[in-house]
């Protein structure tokens, strides 16, 4: 076990002077502050990690090696929070380790869970696995208690910046077409699978869009006005039936030996679910009161936007129909493209 020097210890809040330390590997670097009492610590544990870690590849870097500067700095703590467990009179690793831990906080975390961290860093799992480990040893270490972090949904939601019901709706809503998406392109236990998940997916989506049309008219009276104003509601009242018909003829096919038809209804269901929006706003396109005229850029903008779509259209429908001519079929197990 590696043991350092006793030079007395001081916390950040009780040290006036600070000097930098600075970790390394390969072409990774992070420098943060140290207070002057913990230096040579520190110094010496950063010492004694390097000679821990593997040589540095000059390209990608391997599996053991760290890939980002969170993940070093996680393998730090982690270094240090073994030490203490193994010396549990070096206190002044002790107050080394609260100092890494809470730079790690502070520039990586943002308040948010190791976890979410974790998933947005590059590396195999077992790296982000690793540094979710650090990270947890050097809070035991040093007795800190793991409290529990709010979702950032949650978050948002509390401050009135997301809505939690629109966020349901938009899962559910992708479920459904990634379900019968899956439907389409496979088969065997996996199509019996997703043709189980479609039936919750589509009433889940039903019952959404229910919610919405009964919600809308009781906050928006606007809405409401034209909604139930004759002629108005003979033009909207198809929108509501065909969305129960296509609801009903969802289910009754996926009850059969099917493929596309499951995909191409939820499509349409989603479909009368936006065109329903879109007659309630017309023509006002950013609600409450910005018809489409007035949101439209100067003519001149437009007519240099129309010849640019002109252009670059008919590539995008040329490759993403031959994408769809390429993978078209089932996918079968044991088939691959090389």
């Amino acid at each position: 076990m590696y043991s350092g020097g006793a030079t007395g210890t001081h916390t950040p809040r009780s040290s006036q002077n600070l000097r930098p330390l600075i970790l390394t590997h390969g072409s990774l670097e992070y420098s943060f502050l140290i207070p002057t009492a913990l230096h040579f610590q520190a110094s010496q544990l950063k010492d004694a990690f390097n000679a821990s870690l593997p040589e540095p590849t000059d390209e990608l870097a391997q599996d053991d090696e760290p890939s980002s500067s969170a993940e070093l700095v996680a393998r730090y703590i982690g270094f240090i929070a073994a030490e203490v467990d193994e010396d549990e009179e070096a206190a002044g690793f002790v107050e080394v380790l609260k100092v890494v831990l809470n730079e790690f906080e502070r520039s990586f975390m943002h308040a948010n869970d190791v976890h979410a961290l974790a998933a947005t860093l590059p590396g195999i799992t077992a790296k982000k696995l690793l540094l979710v480990q650090c990270y947890y040893a050097g809070r035991a270490a040093v007795a800190r208690p793991i409290k529990p972090h709010d979702s950032a949904l949650l978050r948002a939601a509390d401050d009135e910046e997301a809505s939690i019901f629109t966020v349901f709706g938009l899962l559910v809503a992708y479920a459904l077409l990634g379900c019968t998406w899956l439907i389409m392109k496979t088969e065997g236990t996996l199509q019996q699978r997703m043709i189980a998940l479609a039936r919750p997916a589509t009433l889940g989506l039903l019952a959404v869009i229910g919610v919405v049309s009964l919600w809308t008219p009781l906050t928006h009276p606007a809405i409401a006005a034209r909604w139930f104003a004759l002629p108005d509601l003979f033009f909207f009242a198809p929108v509501p039936l065909l969305v129960l018909a296509t609801t009903g003829a969802i289910l009754r096919v996926l009850k059969r030996e099917t493929h596309a038809a499951p995909f191409l209804l939820a499509l349409f269901l989603l479909f009368m679910g936006y065109s329903g929006l879109a007659i309630s706003l017309w023509p006002n396109i950013v609600p409450p009161g910005i018809s489409i005229r007035e949101a439209a850029a100067p003519p001149e903008s437009m007519g240099f936007t129309l010849v640019g779509a002109l252009l670059i259209i008919p590539v995008i429908l040329t490759y993403t129909a031959w994408s769809y001519y390429v993978f078209r079929g089932k996918v079968r197990s044991g088939e691959g493209y090389h």
